[in-house]
C-alpha cells in the first residue's frame, strides 16, 4: 500500500508540474474493525481506491447538498 501511495503522489506532482488539472490528494485511514453503517457500503473502485457509497440508490432530489468542502 505504501508503494501505491507513493506512486499516486508522484502522479499528482507530475500533474502539478505540467499545469494539468489536479485534485488535492487525500488519504483516509479506517482502523481495522471499524463498523460501516448498513446504509453505506465500502466499494473498491481500483486496486488502491475505495469509496463509501449508499447501499441503496438515492434520488438526486433527496441527496444532501454541501456548499462547503468536507474536511
Amino acid at each position: 500500500m505504501q508503494e501505491l501511495t507513493r506512486m499516486h503522489y508522484d502522479h499528482y506532482l507530475d500533474a502539478v508540474e505540467s499545469s494539468a488539472p489536479t485534485a488535492d490528494p487525500h488519504y483516509l485511514c479506517l482502523p481495522k474493525g471499524t463498523s460501516i453503517p448498513s446504509s453505506l457500503i465500502l466499494f473498491r473502485e481500483r486496486k488502491s481506491r475505495l469509496s463509501l457509497q449508499p447501499s441503496h440508490p438515492v434520488p438526486l432530489t433527496s441527496a444532501p447538498v454541501y456548499d462547503k468542502p468536507i474536511h
